[in-house]
């Protein structure tokens, strides 16, 4: 019988976790990254990373917080392909 594997029995919850999207360069895109992710925990400061490409036209914003079941992971993802200018999801 095969076992099938999914996000949700493989990860183990509660967990720390690191979103990473890449998309349009510039403050206002970052600002609605981590009001994605605050719609469903809080968000430190500390907890925020933002790389611009070399030209700035594109970043990649990480943002690393405690998700404490797959609900909760699927709700910030879905929320953060609302976000405007996104181009990858990680």
């Amino acid at each position: 019988m095969k076992k099938e594997h999914s996000a949700e029995t493989l990860i183990e919850f509660p967990c720390h976790y690191q979103f990473k999207v890449v998309g349009a360069g510039g403050e206002q895109f970052r600002n609605a990254v981590v009001a994605a992710v605050e719609r469903s925990l809080p968000v430190s400061a500390d907890a925020v990373k933002v790389k611009p490409s070399k030209t700035g036209s594109y970043q990649s914003v990480s943002v690393v917080v405690t998700v404490h079941n797959y609900d909760q992971l699927k709700s910030i993802y879905a929320d953060l392909r609302l976000v405007d200018g996104v181009q990858m999801l990680l």
